[in-house]
């Protein structure tokens, strides 16, 4: 609260700014009306003002004991940042009473000041109600808001036909929203008797018992509402009680505090719109299907290793950048270190990331000498205090804050790291500071060209000073210039003039290079002796130009003698005798044979960066084989390569006998001769080896190709957010198989071309050792508008649709899981987490043995330890920590594990809600209850799995699986049995034929199994992404 009222005092007072300018507009307009309208509005911001200024004072002289709930502020701040986001929908309020209100004492005090209450959404008046004396109302309200975040209720004392402030209060429609989430709950489970997990271990009557052996059965509890007189294996069906799943019917009825003293009797209720299709609610837990959402990758903005993206903030932040708030809007975070700062300050950002390297500096970062790190020290944090890196809130507290003893910078404890070590300097002094430094580098570019083009002689990076030169737009004194006439001594003699004072005031520049010391001594003497100071400039370019020439003879020196090492190292070679080429340098040989410059130089390409002298000689210091091999194809064109093992060219599988023949080897040595006989046998001399008649074979095979004439679709299987799965037949084998099918123009729009293509690459690795619980790939194809992956068809339906006609026993569930277990071991064995289990993905085969299906959500290379963030799933399987867009590595499967557990022993979820965002609410603060009765292991693997922090989770060390199938749960399987699928499956699901789909929702089935037409046409840049996608599995030929 302390944190909110800071934030509202700072508002206000400038928002009283904005009005004391306003006022001065009018006066100066002369606008009377308008000037008395905004003095009016003053004097209600000054007494607002006053009101908070009060409160904080109250609040800041309270005792408050940070030990108890220290550890967890910060998280708590973060946490309710994701959950606090803008409704939509229908507030009803209801203004009963106010008491202890500290109303304004008029001149009659015995008769109370008339008083009425304004209540505001998002700074606009919504309701008012009438003016009352004894402080009772009993108005009702109902407003319909539009992504709002808060309302405030004031309450005004009418003083001299002024309404004056004398009381304010806060709310989040979130929070009412979400309080009334917990009161359905609550009534929903009242009569059921389930409870917390601690409750169920101290009252379990079964104590060691497994969950397969146990007298616990879910169809007799599979949930709250459940007929407790059923004893047959048939479906439960939930009774609802009246009133209880209607929201309009709970309403918080409370006392809310006002500021700065006073309460006020209120009744609110929040029922929020529907947002497209509204999760079907069957009574507490029941259980549908639904699609997996995956977040649309953001656009990205670099800055200084920074990956900032646009990041909606439903809390009160700061801009690390500038200092000014962010209510409730839009910013940008970055990904990696969480750096936030508005829109229109990314740009000026001047500090790096953390994951930036330390060889991608700038070196204009590097030029700001300002290194003045902070001293940070612990610090108690009572007052509103935001972290100058991260931009959130701090907590209340000394354990988590740290404080700059010189600046007075704060930030959370483990944001220290990140701060710049700029103590003593804003954010906006250094990025003016770096813009300085590059106007002034590229002024100085800019020069440094001029002077080049001008006089070629001039190196203006060379701290020496240029003597050489008179004026800037002289040009260097010749030996035999003419005669000057006395105007142009006297021009010449101020300009020496000019010189001297530059001189002068290069003298005491710290950076004068020391060889000048003499040359300025000389100039110093010359003072007053034009003529004089002309024969010292003469002789002085003349020193220079000497040189220089000396300096180009030792480089012509040095590349010749470069040259001459290098044709020691080089041997040539004729490829024909009737027209001889350019030898190719061979490693180990020497050259006898010189090459032509003048005709190389029109077949070669000049090196950039070299001067126009530079000749075929030169460019075989640098690179020989391009220029050799571009005059081989130029006066052979006719003619294939040979390969030569000292270099690398691409040889092609045959070659012409005649050319063959011809190639002789010049001044080869033994060793050399022999390790080149096979280039000069003929092709009848040649041997393929068993190896490679193989390989050719394998390709011949590879050759086929699977289209979609090869298939008759026969049923539609399934359907979801990505695509269609349908029953297919081969033409050929009329064998069975799943086709899915994803249009091309989906998949580019909602850019999931690199998802696409690593669903493929985890089929393969499914297919790889053929696991038994894992589907299997045949093919892949495609056409112009689609893609199909061509897969095994399991025809005996997914588990949701099972556990929808009939519960699962214990023993079923745990038979389940136990594949489950194994399947998803295999995945992360070989760095893939699946991020998408649920029941809709979990087939029967007709065996009673499972498949893991789906894998367009997997994620490669997630080793242990390996982290990625993005926002994606089933949101009722989510963990909580990508509902709060952190980083997660392989605990986000086992928390779906715990889930999917919990629904197959008791029938429901156990995080439950309306919307996929009460869903999410649930996840991130509800507890999972079960029946009192429920086995202790059933409940403790559960415990283990739904564990909120994931480094606590059951499975997250590096032993991953082994720790969940060592729990008690899984004490009596033989996990070798169940992976050779010796264990007798508890159900075996039945058809009356092979093309038969009653084990499939009839939602699917009752479908025409055909492609809809495709309007929109790829380019062929579209079409490019898909190049590739092919596949064909050998095994199966």
């Amino acid at each position: 609260m302390l944190q909110q009222i800071e934030f509202k005092l700072s508002v206000e007072k400038q928002y009283k700014e904005g009005i004391d300018k306003m006022i001065n507009l009018y006066q100066i307009e002369g606008d009377r009306r308008s000037k008395a309208e905004a003095e009016a509005k003053k004097v209600e911001s000054t007494q607002k003002i006053q009101l908070l200024t009060k409160s904080r004072k109250r609040y800041n002289d309270m005792n408050i004991d940070f030990d108890e709930d220290e550890d967890n502020d910060d998280e708590n701040t973060k946490l309710n940042s994701n959950i606090r986001r803008p409704l939509t929908g229908n507030l009803q309020i209801s203004i009963l009473a106010v008491k202890d209100v500290d109303h304004i004492v008029g001149a009659r005090p015995i008769r109370g000041p008339e008083s009425y209450l304004s209540v505001k959404v998002e700074d606009q008046i919504r309701a008012r109600t009438r003016y009352v004396r004894n402080d009772r109302w009993n108005e009702e309200f109902n407003i319909s808001v539009d992504k709002a975040n808060e309302i405030e209720i004031a309450i005004y004392d009418k003083v001299n036909d002024q309404n004056i402030p004398v009381g304010l209060m806060w709310l989040r429609i979130s929070d009412i929203a979400e309080a009334i989430r917990r009161r359905r709950v609550e009534q929903e489970l009242s009569q059921t008797g389930w409870v917390s997990a601690s409750k169920v271990q101290d009252n379990a009557t079964y104590p060691g018992g497994s969950a397969a052996g146990s007298g616990f059965h879910p169809a007799h509890s599979a949930g709250p509402h459940a007929d407790p007189t059923q004893q047959s294996p048939a479906p439960a069906t939930p009774r609802i009680p009246s009133g209880v799943h209607n929201p309009s019917n709970i309403t918080i009825d409370s006392w809310f505090v006002l500021e700065p003293a006073g309460q006020i009797h209120l009744a609110l209720n929040f029922e929020k719109a529907s947002r497209g299709t509204k999760r079907p609610y069957d009574g507490i837990g029941g259980l549908g299907r639904q699609g997996a959402i995956r977040q649309k990758k953001e656009e990205v903005h670099e800055m200084h290793g920074h990956q900032f993206v646009q990041h909606q903030f439903y809390n009160v932040m700061k801009c690390a950048y500038c200092g000014d708030f962010l209510k409730y809007a839009g910013g940008y975070q970055c990904m990696d270190c969480k750096y936030t700062c508005h829109k229109k300050c990314y740009p000026n950002v001047v500090t790096k990331c953390i994951s930036r390297a330390s060889n991608e500096v700038d070196p204009d970062e590097e030029k700001l000498n300002h290194r003045i790190p902070h001293r940070f020290e612990p610090y108690t944090n009572m007052g509103a205090n935001w972290c100058c890196h991260c931009g959130y809130l701090l907590p209340l507290g000394k354990k988590n804050v740290r404080k700059c003893t010189e600046c007075g910078s704060t930030c959370h404890a483990s944001c220290v790291h990140l701060v710049p070590d700029f103590c003593g300097m804003s954010n906006e002094v250094a990025n003016k500071i770096l813009r300085e430094i590059k106007k002034t580098k590229h002024r100085k570019a800019a020069s440094v060209g001029s002077i080049e083009t001008g006089r070629p002689r001039v190196n203006s990076a060379s701290p020496r000073f240029d003597y050489g030169y008179g004026s800037g737009n002289q040009s260097p004194l010749s030996p035999a210039r003419p005669p000057k006439s006395p105007q142009h001594l006297v021009y010449q003699n101020q300009n020496f003039q000019q010189q001297q004072q530059q001189q002068q005031q290069r003298q005491q520049s710290p950076y004068l290079d020391q060889q000048n010391v003499p040359q300025l001594q000389k100039i110093q003497q010359l003072q007053g002796q034009p003529d004089q100071y002309e024969h010292y400039q003469q002789q002085d370019y003349q020193q220079q130009q000497q040189q220089q020439q000396q300096q180009q003879q030792q480089q012509q020196q040095q590349q010749q003698q470069q040259e001459q090492k290098q044709k020691q190292k080089q041997k040539t070679y004729d490829l024909n005798k009737e027209t001889p080429l350019p030898p190719i340098p061979i490693e180990g040989q020497e050259s006898h044979q010189s090459i032509p410059s003048e005709p190389l130089s029109t077949t070669t390409a000049e090196p950039a960066g070299l001067s126009p002298q530079f000749d075929f000689k030169e460019s075989q210091n640098v690179n020989p084989l391009p220029a050799a091999s571009a005059v081989m194809s130029s006066l052979r064109p006719q003619r294939m390569s040979v390969e030569i093992p000292s270099l690398r060219p691409q040889t092609p599988p045959t070659a012409e006998p005649a050319l063959q023949d011809q190639i002789q080897f010049n001044q080869l040595s033994q060793d050399d001769q022999s390790n080149r006989k096979s280039l000069q046998l003929s092709p009848d001399r040649r041997q393929v080896s068993p190896s490679q008649h193989q390989h050719h074979h394998l390709q011949q095979r590879k050759k086929k190709k699977v289209g979609l004439d090869d298939f008759n679709f026969l049923a539609v299987l399934g359907k979801g957010n990505f695509g269609k799965v349908m029953l297919a037949e081969s033409r050929q084998t009329q064998s069975l198989y799943a086709i899915k099918v994803l249009k091309k123009d989906f998949i580019i729009e909602n850019e999931e071309v690199e998802s696409t293509r690593s669903e493929k690459r985890v089929f393969l690795i499914a297919n790889k050792e053929h696991h038994p619980f894992l589907l299997n790939l045949h093919s892949c194809f495609q056409t112009e508008n689609r893609i199909y992956f061509v897969m095994d068809y399991v025809s005996g339906g997914d588990l949701m649709w099972h556990i929808q006609q009939i519960p699962f026993t214990p023993r079923r569930a745990q038979f389940y899981a136990a594949e489950v277990l194994l399947g998803l071991k295999y995945f992360h064995d070989n760095g893939v987490i699946y991020r998408d289990l649920k029941l809709d993905n979990i087939l029967l085969t007709l065996s009673g043995h499972i498949k893991i299906a789906d894998y367009g959500l997997c994620k490669e290379d997630m080793w242990y330890g390996k982290t990625t963030g993005t926002f994606c799933g089933t949101p009722e399987f989510m963990a909580p920590e990508i509902l709060l867009e952190q980083k997660y590595g392989r605990g986000v499967d086992w928390w779906a594990f715990g889930v999917l557990i919990y629904q197959m022993l008791l029938g429901q979820s156990p995080f439950r809600g309306e919307d996929d965002d009460e869903v999410f609410d649930a996840i991130l603060l509800d507890e999972p209850l079960y029946p009192i009765h429920m086995p202790r292991d059933s409940v403790s693997i559960l415990q283990g799995l739904l564990i909120r922090e994931p480094e606590k989770r059951l499975g997250s060390s590096e032993r991953d699986a082994l720790d969940i199938m060592e729990h008690d749960y899984f004490k009596n399987i033989n996990f070798d049995d169940i992976y050779h699928c010796r264990v007798p499956p508890p159900y075996v699901p039945k058809i009356d034929s092979p093309t038969d789909v009653a084990n499939f929702d009839q939602e699917f089935t009752s479908e025409v199994p055909a492609l809809t037409p495709v309007t929109k046409t790829l380019t062929p840049a579209m079409q490019e992404k898909f190049r590739g996608f092919s596949y064909l599995n050998g095994d199966i030929l």
